[in-house]
């Protein structure tokens, strides 16, 4: 009795959950759209700018003193000139850096000029969690581990179903040790959850999500929230998977499904403290194994 009643909560939990989410994103889709695309642009500025200006400081250096060049640039060279992994990951980290603070101070800076608050309207922080068993910090915690557990489900079981893709990231890690992979594992496993999912979840799935169930959009979709939220984790899901430039169809379709499960986390707890931890866990435990192996 115990095991089908729970097997019925949790069938219940997942086909009509408590969704915590409030859809309170006071712009239009054609506003969120031009702030996201311009948003885009200054994180592709903010990538490429700084290694642009790196490497033609690199280059000018070889012109103005060829000696001084040699000295500061070997240890970052392998013998045969190809790249030395310290450089690859310094050259990430730049990249990483600068794209994400320019997005991010673009989009702090829209959301200003509106009188709203970055961290109020993502909700980033625990209020929709208090009260929860165990209190709101555990509560995040089961909830990204539950998460976890079915997604490292769905990624073996697709994993016997559809050919393998290996990532130029996942190369790189495989060869990593000492502080490289100490960088590497904090840009993935604290960089990119804080900052990939304030961009992807807290503004463009939270953004469409209000917009969907407002105007022409919620006409389209018979004015049914249901169908709204489900469009809105599905786009965000399909950016989030374009953005990370992988496109083996294989590798498209695990990131697109890895976002739909973070954007429901998110629309389920109401708070985007969960889908850091979900991406945290997922990144981090990804890089150790890839390290180990």
């Amino acid at each position: 009795m115990f095991i089908t009643a729970l097997c019925l909560r949790v069938w219940d939990a997942l086909v009509h959950p408590t969704v915590r989410l409030e859809a309170n994103f006071p712009w239009s889709f054609k506003k969120m759209g031009k702030s996201y695309l311009v948003a885009t642009a200054f994180f592709y500025l903010g990538s490429f700018l700084p290694v642009l200006l790196f490497l033609g400081a690199v280059a000018l250096l070889s012109q103005i003193d060829p000696m001084l060049f040699v000295k500061v640039m070997s240890p970052f060279f392998k013998e045969n000139g190809e790249p030395a992994v310290t450089f690859l990951v310094g050259l990430g980290a730049i990249s990483f850096a600068g794209g994400f603070s320019l997005e991010l101070w673009y989009l702090r800076r829209c959301l200003h000029k509106d009188g709203l608050s970055l961290r109020g309207i993502m909700a980033l922080n625990l209020n929709s969690l208090k009260g929860s068993w165990g209190g709101p910090v555990w509560a995040a915690i089961w909830r990204a581990a539950l998460v976890y557990g079915i997604w490292y489900a769905l990624e073996h079981l697709l994993g016997l179903i559809l050919p393998s893709a290996e990532q130029d990231t996942a190369k790189l890690a495989q060869q990593l040790s000492g502080g490289n992979l100490v960088a590497f594992f904090l840009m993935a496993a604290v960089g990119a959850p804080i900052l990939e999912e304030i961009v992807f979840r807290g503004f463009l799935f939270q953004a469409l999500r209000s917009a969907f169930r407002n105007g022409y959009w919620a006409k389209l979709v018979g004015n049914r929230a249901g169908l709204a939220d489900l469009a809105a984790v599905a786009l965000s899901a399909a950016c989030f998977s374009v953005a990370h430039l992988q496109f083996s169809p294989v590798t498209m379709l695990m990131l697109f499904l890895l976002g739909c499960l973070h954007a429901e986390l998110y629309r389920r707890s109401g708070s985007l403290v969960p889908s850091m931890i979900l991406h945290a866990l997922n990144n981090g435990l990804a890089v150790l194994l890839l390290a180990l192996s």
